[in-house]
């Protein structure tokens, strides 16, 4: 046999890149996410509460996840970007809406004037997150006044 025959080119294998902790965070911070944000994101996706937990495929999962937001971002022209809508559910979570996510829909309806947080221009967006972190401080306000 010679040798040729012996050795296996890698060249052509179909096998999908092996991406590192180091690309899902470049890739974060090309969409604006801070290293913080880009866990959350991931441990939300995974469902694993440490990045030393994630096996390779998990760590591929997560950085499809994030060049399809940054492909998503390109192809929506004036439109929220992927950190506004994050920060949204953050907020919309921190309200504790999220069990009930008709409560945000309507609330964007009727004060933004748009059927999804999908349509939203990045200024209104802004002014939403403006407006869910008032929200947010009433409430903590009138909780600390309940328990004090």
């Amino acid at each position: 046999m010679s040798t040729a025959v012996k050795k296996r080119s890698s060249r052509g294998t179909g096998r999908a890149p092996a991406f590192t902790k180091g690309t899902l965070f470049g890739l974060a911070k090309e969409l604006g996410l801070s290293p913080e944000d880009a866990k959350e994101m991931a441990y939300s996706l995974i469902g694993k509460d440490s990045l030393t937990k994630f096996t390779q495929k998990e760590i591929n999962e997560v950085c499809y996840e994030l060049m399809a937001r940054k492909d998503a971002q390109k192809r929506r022209p004036n439109r929220a970007t992927d950190q506004q809508l994050y920060k949204v559910r953050e907020l919309e979570r921190l309200l504790g809406w999220d069990s009930n996510p008709i409560r945000l829909a309507k609330f964007v309806e009727k004060y933004y004037h748009t059927p999804t947080l999908l349509w939203l221009t990045p200024a209104q967006a802004a002014k939403l997150i403006e407006s869910l972190k008032s929200m947010l401080a009433r409430q903590q306000v009138e909780e600390g006044e309940q328990n004090g």
